[in-house]
């Protein structure tokens, strides 16, 4: 029996940019029972939203923050089965049938590879696979896993909580290790995601943002980890050290 998607997309101040990720979610060969919008910014939605051919609701946060704006989604969410997109990235259109296929078949959380896109304002300049297991060594030393290449079951944050908001740049990864040593991650090696970057940098994990090196130091606390690299994925695809490309 085929189960209930919810679709989550955060938005902050890109109307266009979301509208582009929109399109790619109305393009799915499996559609979602849902799809809630999380407007965290100052400025209204776009009126075209409500024009595309989408089970669409959109939500206010309470408070401000792309964690909040994920929890306060999750506690909305109908489906039983959650699908993570940000609002600057892209689905291929077989993206939720790709990623879903193993939670109809048993599995708790799923996640296929993607592109990193790497771009200079809308130029891109170079699209390069991406696509590791979460095994127990590599969690410990990077994160493995593209957000918007996720899906898992709804009840997985009765278990384990909702994203940590004490974490604003590494609540992804912090999940996905509260989950490990529970459920396994899933690995669909089929690229099905398209992450942009801009080459100026600017991303929440970006090294010269000042507040994420005290964030992952709490961070690493959390997990007991040792000293390891600031890394976006890009970099961390790029670290000869990691050795993870």
């Amino acid at each position: 029996m085929l189960r209930r998607v919810t679709v989550i997309i955060p938005t902050y101040n890109r109307p266009h940019l979301l509208m582009n990720a929109l399109r790619t979610v109305t393009e799915q060969t499996q559609p979602p029972h849902e799809v809630l919008v999380v407007n965290d910014g100052d400025l209204p939605l776009p009126d075209a939203i409500h024009t595309l051919n989408l089970p669409l609701s959109v939500l206010r946060a309470p408070t401000r923050g792309a964690v909040h704006a994920r929890n306060h989604a999750v506690t909305h969410a109908s489906g039983d089965l959650i699908a993570m997109l940000d609002d600057d990235d892209l689905w291929h259109p077989h993206h939720l049938q790709t990623v879903t296929a193993p939670l109809h078949a048993g599995a708790a959380f799923a996640y296929t590879d993607g592109v990193i896109r790497v771009q200079r304002g809308t130029e891109t300049l170079e699209d390069i696979p991406f696509g590791l297991d979460a095994t127990t060594s590599v969690l410990r030393r990077t994160n493995p896993i593209l957000m918007p290449a996720i899906a898992y079951r709804r009840d997985l944050h009765d278990q384990h909580g909702l994203y940590d908001p004490a974490l604003p740049y590494y609540y992804d990864w912090d999940w996905y290790l509260r989950l490990h040593p529970h459920t396994p991650l899933t690995r669909v090696p089929t690229p099905t995601v398209t992450c942009i970057t801009q080459v100026e940098g600017g991303s929440s994990s970006d090294q010269r943002n000042p507040a994420v090196d005290e964030n992952f130091r709490t961070f690493r606390r959390k997990h007991h980890l040792p000293d390891l690299p600031v890394h976006n994925f890009l970099s961390a695809l790029r670290d000869p050290e990691l050795a993870l490309s």
